[in-house]
């Protein structure tokens, strides 16, 4: 892209893009001198029919100031004092330009500067004028054929049956043909239907602007697949480029600029680089993310040279097919590239799927919140800046709506979600299965097992997408199985997800994580605490790879580990190892991070049955002050109750402990796996184990039958409580 298409129009600035002053266009400071240049443009049409600066978009019409004022055929005798007057007049520097419309009118014609006298200044009186000084300097203007009429038959012509006819025979026929047909089809009826809107109405600057720039990406995109083969296998794909001509009824500024080059010579190389482009992504989309990305990093290279916009697109391709092989740090820098290549070519469309990406990457892989709730803002206003087409839209309000789940500002964030939802039912339904899955993860987030359970059997159930595609979805529904109490049914999910993820996802995703992550959780609530840790070292040999040693993927393997090899009574073991998997978490995540609370609530219940006692309340103290600023039901935040009240029983403050057992009950989600809340009532039966035996029994039987038949990670705590049961019988 050259400095041409650098040009920015704010929405506020008024006037029409043929008659602006260059400082105008590029949304500076004006003044008077600015009403001069645009007289002079009027006038200089108005005597040689045609405009000094000639451009059907903002692109073109800024290519023309680079070179002398146009002249086309005069309309009579024109004498070289007035084509002298004006060319000072349209001077592109604004300070080597006439000063006032005065000094001009004087310079062309002593009358005519008395009739300026004699009107109000301003934008206003320029046309009436115009057409004054027209009439004065020269003889009667020719007439002018309808622009209206020329204009549509000039688009029409576009995609006339012939010339669709031709297209079809070069692209070979078949769907993709029909919807390359069809589209340029639809767009030329738009086109055409906005500007007989436009035409029937006052002069709309900015409407004529962005009705330009899609006549231009119109144009150059038929002769594209005319005269390049190359383009043939992705032509489908190609006449995504076209903008909406809908949209210029009020266009946004983003949507003035052609996303083609103007200039035939620079339209070729800049089209088979996007074609090479688009070639990578159907590789990624394949599954061939190596290759695709080899092939990206070429492409990017040679984009640099070419044009701006199309160097923007090689590098958010390229960020997208990094994230894709799990390269989550590497694809965040590339994406940073994208988004600011893209602001700076005014390619508002990369900019805002740029942003919106990071978002995703600040959340999941950063765990970096606060930034990514910023990438939200930027995205926002690149979206502003193209009129918030809806699929953009939809995907923004998703990865925004996961950020602030991630905040725990789960009201916002489900708003967020349900928007995002509406919009993929009206526009891509299939998209509707990813963002019913971000609501399961959503209520996952919020406690609500049952409702997440729900989300993510829909999600399955509607998504058209290979089997590997969803596989994180099986996974995310076995947690929430698991959670809810379901834990066989939620091992048959775990194992598909493992099984359908086989072949189809990347070792190095982060979602291969969860999926295995998944597995070892599910195992662990059935009790099968060896197998689960039998799954570890693989899993987490694999999250070294793709993150490093010390990343959030390892610490929280770390973390299961450790509370495993407490389960299987190694507390020995499993204290230094999660006291290394906190450390690394405060430190990658944030010290006040959900998941820092919950590895601290895991190492102060460690430290307790260590017999620990200080540094389990001190950690067990920390999380909560993090947690409570959550206030959700949560069986990880009962849990951390229950931890914090058993110190308090054993110093022997039963009143504390009395406390923090009632919030571990009250805490304990209605949803939740039953095993939970009998948890909470055996520590409490041990508190009145002496001091009231009735209620000590009768909490007992509560968590005796909650447990049975089987009650999976707390066989321990089972055997314990008929103990105990036992012996307040005798």
């Amino acid at each position: 892209q050259d400095a041409v298409d650098g040009l920015t129009v704010p929405g506020a600035t008024a006037g029409t893009p043929a008659y602006m002053a260059p400082e105008q266009i590029e949304g500076r400071a004006v003044d008077q001198r600015a009403d001069v240049f645009a007289f002079a443009a009027s006038l200089w049409e108005a005597l040689w029919a045609s405009r000094p600066y000639p451009g059907r978009t903002l692109s073109e019409i800024a290519a023309a100031m680079g070179r002398p004022p146009q002249q086309g055929a005069p309309r009579g005798r024109i004498p070289r004092r007035v084509t002298q007057a004006l060319v000072q007049a349209l001077t592109i520097d604004v300070n080597e330009r006439t000063a006032t419309l005065e000094a001009l009118l004087s310079e062309l014609d002593p009358a005519i500067a008395r009739k300026r006298k004699l009107m109000v200044l301003g934008a206003a009186a320029a046309a009436l004028v115009t057409s004054s000084a027209a009439a004065a300097l020269v003889l009667p203007a020719r007439p002018v054929a309808d622009p209206c009429a020329q204009d549509l038959q000039e688009v029409a012509s576009l995609t006339s049956a012939a010339k669709m006819a031709e297209l079809r025979r070069a692209l070979g026929s078949g769907p993709k043909t029909d919807v390359v047909v069809k589209t340029l089809e639809d767009m030329s009826a738009r086109w055409q239907a906005t500007h007989r809107r436009a035409c029937q109405l006052p002069a709309e600057n900015l409407t004529a602007a962005c009705l330009g720039a899609r006549r231009t990406e119109l144009a150059g995109i038929v002769e594209d697949l005319l005269t390049d083969s190359s383009l043939h296998p992705v032509a489908h794909h190609y006449v995504d480029y076209l903008g909406d001509p809908e949209t210029c009824q009020k266009p946004a500024s983003g949507m003035l600029l052609s996303r083609i080059p103007t200039d035939g010579a620079q339209r070729q190389p800049v089209r088979r680089l996007r074609a090479r482009i688009i070639a990578a992504e159907l590789l990624r989309m394949e599954g061939k993310s190596e290759e695709a990305l080899t092939k990206l990093r070429d492409i990017r290279v040679a984009a640099e040279a070419r044009w701006p916009a199309v160097y923007a697109e090689a590098l958010y391709a390229e960020g997208g097919a990094e994230g894709k092989i799990g390269d989550s740090s590497r694809a965040s820098e590339t994406l940073k590239l994208a988004a600011a290549a893209a602001e700076k070519a005014h390619h508002d469309r990369v900019a805002a799927g740029a942003w919106t990406q990071l978002i995703s990457s600040a959340t999941f892989a950063d765990n970096d919140v606060e930034r990514a709730l910023e990438y939200a803002t930027y995205a926002d206003a690149a979206l502003d800046r193209i009129g918030r087409p809806p699929l953009d839209e939809m995907l923004l309000l998703y990865y925004h709506g996961a950020a602030l789940a991630q905040a725990e500002r789960t009201d916002d964030a489900e708003a967020k979600m349900r928007a995002a939802l509406r919009l993929a039912e009206q526009h891509d339904p299939s998209k509707v299965p990813l963002i019913v899955q971000g609501l399961g993860f959503l209520y996952d987030a919020k406690g609500e097992y049952k409702k997440a359970v729900d989300m993510y059997r829909e999600a399955i159930a509607t998504s058209k997408e290979p089997r590997s595609s969803i596989a994180v979805f099986h996974a995310q529904l076995a947690m929430n199985l698991a959670m809810h109490g379901e834990r066989e049914l939620a091992l048959v999910h775990a194992n598909t997800a493992v099984t359908d993820a086989t072949d189809g996802v990347d070792p190095r995703n982060d979602e291969w994580q969860t999926i295995k992550g998944a597995r070892i959780l599910v195992l662990r609530h059935l009790g099968r605490f060896e197998e689960a840790l039998a799954d570890i070292p693989a899993a987490q040999a694999r999250a070294s790879a793709a993150r490093g040693r010390r990343s959030d993927d390892v610490a929280l393997y770390e973390q299961l580990e450790a509370v495993l090899l407490a389960d299987v009574g190694k507390i020995s073991e499993a204290e230094p190892l999660i006291r290394r998997a906190c450390e690394t978490l405060a430190i990658a995540m944030g010290e006040g991070s959900i998941d820092h609370a919950g590895c601290l609530a895991d190492q102060a219940a460690i430290e307790l049955r260590a017999g620990h006692l200080a540094p389990a309340h001190a950690h067990a103290e920390h999380a909560i002050q993090i947690v409570e600023q959550v206030q959700n039901f949560h069986a990880d935040v009962a849990v951390l109750y229950q931890v914090r009240g058993e110190v308090a029983r054993r110093r022997g403050d039963r009143a504390k402990a009395a406390a923090d057992f009632d919030r571990a009950i009250a805490m304990c989600p209605p949803y939740a796996d039953p095993g939970y809340l009998a948890s909470a009532h055996f520590a409490k039966a041990r508190l009145f184990a002496d001091s009231d035996p009735t209620a000590a029994k009768d909490l007992l039987q509560r968590a005796i039958t909650a447990w049975q038949p089987d009650a999976g990670m707390w066989k321990r705590e089972l055997g314990e409580a008929q103990a105990l049961l036992a012996k307040l019988s005798r």
